[in-house]
């Protein structure tokens, strides 16, 4: 493979500004794991170990390094295939004893670790060689979500709205539903602008209800869907106080106040199809 083809970062589970020593601890606690005297005639723990050395060769030569970050940068990295070794366990008895140790300090830390397990356990034991790594545990949280965030793009492109879908596929267990949206993204590779459009005619193709999908998509997102003025009527959304304002049909329309939750349910009904009068009754 060519320096940049391939998501070395994605693959030794490490983010884009890893540190050296975080690139090594990741590499070493992985090539451990697949060492061939832990996993003899598996083909599949080969195939690991091969692709951990190639990015560890890439990931450690500061030139080779440089090209790399260079080719992500210009965003010539396609989306990754979802594969099914993805939901494999992958918990690992060498970080057990000191994890226990940095939780007892760091109670919130095993919180994370398990909300990034239930989208790939290898996920997890990444954020775990991380921190163990770094010490950074006052920034846990951001580096969990910078994971979270690395781990759906990679998969699911860089659409927030398609990884929103994702990822609530993901923590509902419906991983075949997931590889399907994997396999989607890499033929199709919508753009910001026709996300929505996207999630509605995979849902269509597939006999998935698509409020069931857009039920994973964050507030703010839904808000500007609806206020995008594709959607027949003109739509005007503002809050104030926790009170969702909608103005439908401009300055002679009807305005609506909706909790958070309402106005969810609002957006999604609009974005699959109903009237913006008929929905905001």
């Amino acid at each position: 493979m060519k320096d940049g083809s391939e998501d070395y970062c994605a693959v030794l589970r490490v983010l884009p500004s890893a540190e050296q020593e975080v690139i090594t601890a990741a590499y070493r606690a992985l090539a451990k794991k697949y060492h061939p005297d832990t996993h003899s005639d598996d083909a599949l723990a080969e195939r690991r170990l091969k692709e951990l050395n190639e990015a560890y060769e890439v990931l450690s030569d500061p030139s080779r390094r440089r090209k790399y970050d260079e080719a992500r940068s210009n965003g010539t990295q396609g989306t990754g295939e979802f594969r099914e070794e993805e939901a494999e366990d992958d918990d690992s008895d060498a970080l057990a004893t000191d994890w226990a140790v940095a939780c007892g300090f760091f109670p919130v830390v095993e919180l994370h670790r398990k909300s990034l397990r239930a989208l790939s356990p290898q996920l997890a034991i990444a954020y775990q060689i991380h921190l163990l790594a770094t010490k950074d545990f006052g920034k846990a949280a951001a580096i969990r979500d910078a994971f979270e965030r690395q781990f759906l793009e990679r998969y699911f492109g860089q659409g927030v709205i398609v990884c929103d879908v994702a990822r609530g596929l993901l923590l509902a267990n419906k991983r075949d539903v997931a590889r399907k949206l994997n396999q989607a993204v890499r033929v199709v590779r919508p753009g910001d602008r026709d996300q929505f459009t996207f999630v509605k005619s995979f849902a269509a193709s597939n006999g998935i209800d698509q409020f069931l999908l857009l039920q994973s998509v964050r507030t703010e997102f839904l808000s500007k869907a609806v206020s995008a003025g594709n959607l027949g009527e003109r739509i005007a959304v503002e809050i104030s106080r926790g009170t969702y304002i909608v103005k439908v049909g401009g300055f002679f329309g009807s305005t609506h106040f909706f909790s958070e939750t309402g106005f969810r349910g609002f957006a999604i009904d609009v974005l699959s199809g109903i009237d913006p009068r008929r929905a905001a009754r």
